[in-house]
């Protein structure tokens, strides 16, 4: 049996950047890809980039041929098209599958070997003391040939699905179940158009009815191009996406139907917070396999980025140790939450009180302006909202004659500041992990 130091499964912006960075420690390390090389990063993507992420997570702004251009501002529209707010935001607008390709011959150049056209079909697992461990993979490859790997440490990078993760016994804590419920369903297309459009934009829409629990977004690439997508939280009876994208979102923007299809995709994302541990005895989740997204964005890239380095550091002091245990990879659990996950669980409770809210109430909140283009930077931002939404509910004349909205914003505010304060004090070590979890569940079972 082959033995490596690391084994990364999955080659998407996770999967690639792990490997790169565990490469670049000196550590012998396998990506193991369903796709052919040539494939990986043909995913579906708002194709946009938040740079407040890379600078609160201290990671480089990436440049390259892949930056199609600067994005200063977005705009977000309540369902009667009628109330706009504009939010002053930066950001860079990318080719998401050259930049995954980027990552792909970064980490190839560091060293690492890659096996494309193989799938990663079940964890080999050996006793550890008392317990049990992750020591290998097997796995097959275009061939069918079944092949086993043995490795120090397993990292799934496989997505939203955690094909590994999800293998493992069920009662070690890694391998929380990830509800339906808690994940969107998106269609997206890239449309090319003979004539430039009028201006550069991003708009984010709201609208139960077109994208129900989520949003759809319009955004320019270029003046002559534009992407288009939906997501749909997956909640029981949720429509087809791709569906509501042209019964529906193609309709109402009637400009859409004179472009030309370039591009075309459909996923599945996470809408949560990251799972409860992200770590077992030889064994280490990132990216969407461990819930790395921003609830409120959809965005994963920063994340996925930031975890991609902190596991290769923590790997690395692990290996050195000669010690994979939970407990000597607990130290990607607290970090990450500390860094990035109390964002991301702010961030639920803003997404569940958009989804609870009818297109009628959105208009409300929207049209009187009670949440501005800053609140939402800053819920995105920092998983809460800042001290002046508090000073301006009690001024909200406007909304006096709905006191449900009122409560029911106050309440969205108290909730936010609870759920970053869990995974602001995440347990040091696994001692206090069940405590905590139960305290956790406990919260988010409740509905706002």
């Amino acid at each position: 049996m082959e033995e490596v130091d690391a084994i990364v499964i999955g080659m998407n912006v996770a999967g690639a950047n792990v490997s790169k960075e565990l490469a670049l420690l000196g550590i012998n390390t396998l990506v193991v890809e369903r796709f052919a090389q040539e494939r990986i990063g043909e995913k579906t993507c708002g194709d946009g980039l938040e740079k407040h992420e890379f600078r609160r997570l201290n990671l480089e702004i990436p440049k390259g041929d892949f930056v199609i251009r600067e994005i200063t501002k977005g705009e977000l529209v309540a369902p009667d098209l009628k109330s706009t707010i504009t939010a002053q935001a930066e950001g860079i607008g990318i080719n998401r599958y050259q930049f995954n390709q980027h990552l792909v011959k970064l980490s190839i150049n560091a060293g690492v070997k890659v096996l494309d056209k193989t799938t990663a079909v079940s964890p080999i697992l050996e006793n550890y003391g008392n317990s049990m461990k992750v020591s290998g993979l097997k796995v097959c490859n275009k061939k069918g040939e079944i092949k086993k790997f043995r490795s120090k440490i397993i990292i799934d990078c496989s997505g939203v699905y955690a094909k590994i993760r999800n293998q493992l016994p069920k009662s070690w804590w890694v391998s929380e179940k990830v509800a339906n419920k808690d994940t969107a369903i998106c269609y997206r297309e890239t449309r090319v158009f003979d004539s430039d459009l009028e201006e550069l934009f991003v708009r984010a829409y709201f609208s139960k009815e077109i994208a129900p629990g989520a949003f759809y977004w319009i955004g320019c690439r270029d003046l002559r191009s534009v992407n288009i997508g939906i997501g749909i939280l997956r909640v029981p009876g949720y429509p087809n996406p791709y569906r509501q994208f042209y019964s529906k979102l193609i309709p109402l923007h009637p400009y859409l139907k004179k472009g030309k299809i370039t591009w075309k995709s459909g996923g599945i994302v996470p809408a949560r917070r990251s799972i409860d541990c992200m770590v077992a005895n030889g064994f280490i989740a990132i990216g969407d396999a461990a819930c790395q997204v921003n609830p409120i964005s959809g965005g994963g890239i920063g994340p996925s980025l930031f975890a991609g380095k902190l596991a290769a550091s923590v790997i690395n002091e692990a290996l050195e140790k000669k010690d994979t245990s939970i407990e000597s990879l607990w130290d990607y659990n607290v970090k990450y939450n500390k860094q990035y996950g109390f964002i991301q669980a702010g961030g639920q409770v803003f997404r569940e009180f958009l989804s609870s809210l009818s297109d009628i109430d959105i208009n409300k909140i929207l049209g009187v302006q009670v949440l501005s283009d800053e609140d939402i930077l800053y819920a995105i931002e920092h998983g809460k909202l800042d001290a002046g939404f508090t000073t301006k509910l009690k001024m909200a004349r406007k909304l006096i004659k709905y006191p449900k909205l009122l409560f029911l914003l106050r309440k969205m505010q108290t909730r936010m500041e609870k759920a970053r304060s869990f995974y602001l004090n995440y347990p040091k070590s696994s001692e206090g992990f069940l405590e905590w979890r139960k305290k956790v569940h406990k919260f988010f079972s409740v509905n706002i």
